[in-house]
């Protein structure tokens, strides 16, 4: 082969490199950032309800927020499904439906499916006017929403309407890491109020089992800057902590099942684990429980008392235990078993 032959080999082999390169780069961007928002897609959220401390005090531009240890004992699938009136049904990790509308100025929730544990069966609630789940704002924007939620309880039939206040503002933009991926995001800060209107049903609104976003307190939702949909939502307490966290998952972040469970359950995760795990208590009705842990040959070696009302997660440091595989129980007030699980114990 010539000088100029070797040189046009040289040529085309980088060419081929680099279109190889832009070609992964570009597949690989599009799975972070896919809107998910097309009939057939797939959606995985997870929840996170007790997350490490996450730094939301900073605002302004160029942040970095840190949510790559957040953890959840499943990952919910859901697939994008058209509601028949032009929208979109999302299911949360919660088992409550959002039905989607997009704008020219944004994505908006029209209605909420709540789950059957709450209401008896699913019941379709009314959003007057639509809920802005994501806008398309700029950094220092600012948005308010009045409306109200109306449902009716069907073991009463009495109607529920509530009022829902949210003060949102963009006031801040960077990077959020996830446990999967990484977003450019805008973050919103909003304050939300939920109070029961005028001539409703007696019912305390924070057992309506409303999904993040909707809650009375502050929330930070981190919208991706590629489109308008949130990749995480941050529930607070009354000192800015992160309370519970629901961010887009990974089919293989977790076990993947359909729904959560309606019944009464408990999860333990990490499993296997070094010792350090967290159970997660899902659809106990009101109460005292206890949680016993097990050697394999039956005996008891610890026992951990709560009170549950609906959902809860505990924190336990088990490294202590030798190696080996054990039994965790939960048992009500009236010593009757819950649920019987296994948990196996590695050491480093």
């Amino acid at each position: 082969m010539d000088t100029f032959g070797r040189h046009l080999y040289m040529v085309i082999r980088y060419i081929l490199l680099l279109s190889g390169f832009i070609s992964c780069f570009a597949v690989a961007a599009q799975t972070m950032s896919r809107p998910l928002l097309h009939a057939g897609d797939t959606v995985y959220l997870s929840r996170d309800l007790l997350p490490n401390p996450i730094d939301l005090s900073d605002s302004g531009e160029d942040l970095y927020w840190d949510l790559s240890r957040l953890l959840s004992p499943f990952v919910h699938q859901s697939l994008v499904r058209p509601d028949g009136a032009g929208g979109l049904i999302l299911t949360g990790a919660d088992d409550i439906e959002r039905y989607l509308t997009e704008r020219p100025d944004g994505l908006y929730i029209s209605r909420l499916g709540l789950p059957e544990v709450t209401t008896g069966n699913r019941t379709i609630v009314r959003l007057d006017p639509p809920v802005p789940l994501a806008k398309n704002i700029t950094l220092d924007g600012t948005w308010d929403y009045a409306g109200i939620i109306a449902m009716t309880i069907p073991q009463t039939h009495r109607e529920v309407r509530l009022n829902l206040k949210i003060h949102a503002e963009a006031d801040a933009t960077g990077e959020l890491y996830s446990p999967n991926f990484r977003y450019d995001v805008m973050r919103e800060q909003r304050d939300i109020s939920v109070t029961l209107a005028p001539g409703g049903a007696a019912v305390n609104p924070a057992e309506l089992g409303l999904p993040p976003g909707f809650n009375a307190g502050r929330v930070f939702v981190f919208q991706s800057a590629v489109h308008a949909m949130p990749v995480a939502i941050v529930q607070t307490d009354l000192m800015n902590q992160a309370r519970q966290v629901e961010y887009l998952s990974h089919p293989y972040a977790g076990t993947v099942v359909q729904q959560i469970p309606r019944r009464p359950d408990i999860f333990v995760y990490p499993n296997p684990s070094f010792g350090q795990v967290r159970f997660d208590f899902l659809n106990l009705p009101s109460g005292s429980y206890e949680l016993e842990i097990y050697n394999i040959l039956g005996t008891k070696l610890r026992t951990e008392s709560l009170y549950v009302n609906g959902m809860k997660t505990l924190p336990l440091d088990l490294s202590r235990l030798k190696k080996g595989t054990y039994i965790y129980r939960l048992v009500d007030s009236q010593k009757n078993t819950i649920r019987s699980k296994r948990l196996v114990i590695i050491t480093p």
